[in-house]
């Protein structure tokens, strides 16, 4: 709870997507859309800064193709690059590409996306302070 309480105070757009998904009229679209956003961002920052317009499938794609991912407890995984399995994904469930492949997501699966953020989210915290 408290993991959850500090990455929705620091980041808008996860407050935004637990409100599209918990609120009055959830918008399981909203939180999926608000929690690749942050996963992109993420992923940006951290492991490839130079590459501002990548979207999530694109980054996870090339991290894996030359960078290893670090972050808390890391160093317990035998291999880090596994994390990226719990987000590779996401992108099929983000309502606006429905023309294709895309699906609307469902409570539940909105649900593992935005916990699933946070939990990125929490476990980067150490690795970006040292900036």
């Amino acid at each position: 709870k408290a993991m959850a309480k500090e990455a929705l105070s620091n980041s808008e757009q996860l407050l935004e997507g637990w409100r599209a998904c918990y609120g009055k009229n959830p918008n399981y679209k909203e939180t999926v859309q608000q929690s690749q956003n942050v996963l992109e961002e993420l992923l940006r920052d951290n492991y490839l800064p130079s590459d501002k317009k990548a979207q999530l499938g694109k980054l996870i794609k090339d991290i894996r193709a030359g960078k290893t991912l670090s972050y808390k407890g890391s160093d317990v995984v035998k291999q880090p690059n596994t994390l990226l399995e719990l987000i590779q994904n996401i992108p099929e469930y983000r309502g606006m590409h429905t023309a294709g492949t895309g699906k609307n997501p469902t409570k539940q699966q909105a649900e593992y996306i935005l916990h699933t953020t946070i939990y990125f989210w929490n476990l980067h915290q150490d690795r970006s302070k040292k900036k």
